[in-house]
């Protein structure tokens, strides 16, 4: 499958380079680091992490991360095609707003249990991507449904208190981000969006 790479940082020789200089990526990529501490630069803002953790990165984020010894964990990168069709991805994405870069917890910490479950989900996601079946990309879409929303039950748990969920501003706002994301490529006039 062309729309998804898993990597092990386990099983890897070489790091990849986001961990050398600073990558500009076209896809959505989760980092899982098990262990470890460092500097996640993200779009020239540093951010100072403890692990276990995991990033989200929408596609344009710059970043770099500047990890002190070797890392362990996972790396996943896809693109929207990976979901079966165009409502899934709406409701994984776009309505979750769980890559929005206003909103997002720059580092999710991982609780131990978490970071387990984690492992599993990539060990299974790796050994899918492996067996090339009729039904992989069924399955590696089911497994990364999962993934995103058990992150996204993490950020949700972090965020409140940081960001009030039902302030009139940040819903109004978020529906402005959504309707542009889901539109844009039809609806170019300002009006629409008003």
């Amino acid at each position: 499958m062309k729309n998804i790479e898993v990597r092990s940082l386990y099983s890897d020789t070489d790091l990849p380079k986001m961990f050398h200089s600073s990558q500009r990526h076209d896809r959505f990529v989760i980092v899982c680091l098990t262990s470890g501490q460092g500097v996640h630069n993200i779009d020239l803002y540093k951010h100072r992490y403890i692990g276990p953790v995991a990033f989200v990165l929408s596609p344009g984020q710059i970043h770099r991360i500047d990890h002190k010894g070797r890392p362990g964990g996972w790396i996943v990168s896809f693109s929207s095609s990976v979901f079966n069709d165009e409502n899934e991805y709406k409701d994984m994405i776009l309505e979750t707003c769980i890559f929005d870069s206003e909103t997002a917890c720059p580092i999710i910490p991982l609780y131990p249990d978490m970071a387990d479950r984690f492992a599993v989900i990539f060990g299974l996601l790796q050994t899918e991507l492996r067996l090339e079946e009729p039904d992989t990309a069924d399955v590696v879409s089911s497994y990364l449904r999962v993934l995103i929303n058990y992150i996204n039950r993490i950020k949700r748990k972090k965020m409140i208190g940081q960001l009030e969920m039902s302030d009139p501003a940040y819903l109004l706002f978020r529906r402005f981000k959504v309707a542009v994301e889901k539109n844009f490529r039809n609806e170019h006039s300002v009006q629409t969006y008003a």
